[in-house]
């Protein structure tokens, strides 16, 4: 799953995005990496300049939890 939210004024408010993302099954060997798309809507979201933050839910191999990683970007 795929959670992408922006920061106003010290605060963070999700965005209305275009539904569920879940990338099942994407194995990585060590130094790999997988690249996907969002669409950031933004005739609906008015994306301002402004941080952003994009998180996914992940989870090893054979293990039954799951964590979050987060990538920050700005738009100018």
């Amino acid at each position: 799953m795929l959670w992408l939210v922006v920061e106003r004024m010290g605060n963070w408010y999700d965005m209305p995005t275009e539904g569920f993302w879940n990338s099942m099954g994407i194995l990585l060997c060590k130094g790999g990496s997988h690249s996907f798309d969002v669409t950031m809507r933004p005739l609906l979201n008015n994306n301002k300049p402004g941080t952003y933050r994009l998180y996914k839910e992940v989870r090893f191999d054979g293990d039954k939890d799951y964590f979050w990683i987060m990538s920050e970007f700005r738009l100018e």
